[in-house]
């Protein structure tokens, strides 16, 4: 009886003194190793050392922001979920994310990032001042792993035209600028979609003057952006950024309208990605309207 008293009293001692002694001694060297990384963490961003900025995890594409110069200088870190693992590697700051919920995962801001990499696929830097002037991101916005962007940065003069091929969003493009740039807007319905062409057919030609003649033809050519069957020029005209909107039927690229009025490169990109995916719908819609109403005509006919 005495050495079975003896075993639960050593076990009671084991269990409500020794192991949480044991457990107490192991999380506060967890929390010292924790608390030195975050104090090299804080003070590598604090001190602007962070130029690059490497992110793992299965959302991390989905519309994170990273922005140079923030807030003259100030560096913001505002995540809204947890990272897996922060870690720095001399002047790399290494973030993994193992949250899949539809939180949205935040933004990091620092005076000197330039270079950003999500899951291995390199990402643009946004300056701060460009942020704050830019459109936002609105939500159902395409993410940039959804579209094509093929830089230009080419001025309309300087390619020739060919009124025959519409089989690029480009060629187009050319063809419609140059014909405004003449005043022949009677020829515009040639080169528009099929469901647009009946709007577009009463315009009349009208002749301009050299000033926005030469506007239109060394407008830049920025880039081009491709959706499906939705692409986009984009352009700057003087101080103007603009849109041209085209749509492929069957190989053939039709002008389907333009948006005006945007303040930079990355602001024609965001303005496209808010539009693509309900552009194109409606675009797919209005197609099936036309030819429900042609195989009406067509029974009738009968």
């Amino acid at each position: 009886m005495k050495r079975r008293d003896k075993f639960i009293s050593k076990l009671i001692v084991l269990v409500f003194v020794v192991i949480p002694l044991m457990s107490l001694a192991i999380n506060h060297l967890i929390k010292k190793s924790m608390d030195r990384e975050m104090y090299d963490l804080v003070d590598d961003i604090s001190n602007n050392n962070i130029t690059s900025l490497v992110l793992e995890g299965s959302k991390v594409s989905k519309g994170m922001l990273y922005v140079q110069k923030a807030f003259g200088s100030a560096n913001v870190i505002d995540l809204k979920v947890t990272p897996a693992t922060t870690t720095i590697y001399g002047d790399t700051l290494h973030v993994t994310f193992d949250d899949d919920s539809d939180v949205y995962q935040g933004s990091i801001m620092l005076n000197q990032l330039k270079v950003v990499s999500r899951n291995g696929t390199e990402s643009p830097v946004v300056d701060m001042e460009e942020l704050l002037s830019r459109t936002p991101l609105r939500v159902g916005a395409i993410d940039t792993t959804e579209y094509k962007k093929e830089v230009v940065n080419k001025r309309v003069e300087e390619y020739d035209v060919d009124y025959n091929s519409m089989k690029t969003p480009l060629h187009t493009f050319l063809i419609v600028k140059n014909l405004f740039a003449d005043g022949k807007l009677s020829d515009y319905h040639n080169y528009t979609a099929s469901h647009i062409k009946q709007n577009v057919k009463s315009a009349r030609d009208r002749e301009l003057d050299e000033e926005n003649k030469k506007a239109l033809l060394t407008s830049e050519i920025l880039s081009i952006l491709t959706y499906g069957n939705l692409a986009a020029v984009a352009v700057k005209q003087g101080d103007d950024y603009q849109l041209s909107y085209y749509y492929n039927e069957d190989g053939t690229w039709g002008c389907v309208g333009e948006d005006a009025g945007m303040n930079s490169p990355i602001d024609t990109e965001i303005v496209f990605r808010n539009k693509a995916k309900q552009f194109l719908l409606n675009i797919q819609k209005r197609r099936d309207q036309d030819l429900g109403s042609s195989n009406i005509l067509k029974i009738v006919d009968l």
